[in-house]
């Protein structure tokens, strides 16, 4: 972004400006959310089928193919697990690493979920699920603190704050045909985001 470019206050006291034609909204109207389970794993069968079943051990890269474990359809309508469609965004809401990380990341295809994954599907057409999973990666530090529950036995995040918390979302065109020069540093975050979205994950 040049430094003579024109900007808006975001309202985010560590995000600082955006640029004039990107909206703030909380992630609760960008998203709806689906909690998962785990099916019984004395059954056998639940564990024979091929959907990717998605827990923390496979939320250690951004973009998700495939899974360690899978189950079965049957599983699935025997249990609280839930599947998510392609281009959901996940959080892992439950786990230690949550002391120091926030695992994020984007399913290519339909996946089962377990409990300590919050599946977070969108519902707004101006959603770019990659920007927004790119967004909660380069502002890790300052969401963290803001999201874990405290007082937890399991770190975790305390999911009606994240639903509170508001994003800067550029127009579609931003992260679908241009980025912005350089990686961000400092507050604004955003600018990693919508160049890692246009055109350096592409």
């Amino acid at each position: 972004m040049k430094g003579n470019a024109a900007t808006k206050p975001s309202g985010i006291p560590w995000l600082g400006e955006v640029p004039p034609d990107w909206e703030m909204k909380k992630i609760r109207f960008l998203f709806r959310f689906q909690s998962g389970g785990t099916p019984s794993t004395t059954n056998e069968a639940y564990w024979e089928g091929t959907l990717p079943w998605v827990s923390a051990k496979d939320m250690k890269k951004m973009w998700i193919s495939d899974t360690e474990d899978h189950i079965s359809e049957h599983a699935l309508t025997e249990s609280a697990a839930n599947t998510v469609p392609p281009n959901s965004l996940l959080l892992l809401t439950r786990s230690g690493i949550l002391q120091h990380t926030i695992p994020v990341c984007v399913n290519s295809r339909r996946m089962a979920i377990n409990q300590d994954v919050k599946g977070c599907i969108p519902v707004a057409d101006n959603v770019d699920v990659r920007f927004c999973a790119y967004f909660i990666h380069g502002s890790q530090e300052q969401l963290l603190p803001l999201w874990r529950q405290e007082g937890a036995t399991v770190e975790s995040l305390e999911f009606e704050t994240v639903k509170n918390t508001a994003f800067a979302l550029p127009p579609p065109r931003t992260t679908r045909h241009r980025g912005l020069s350089g990686r961000a540093h400092g507050a604004h975050r955003w600018a990693y985001g919508a160049q890692a979205a246009a055109g350096a994950i592409a």
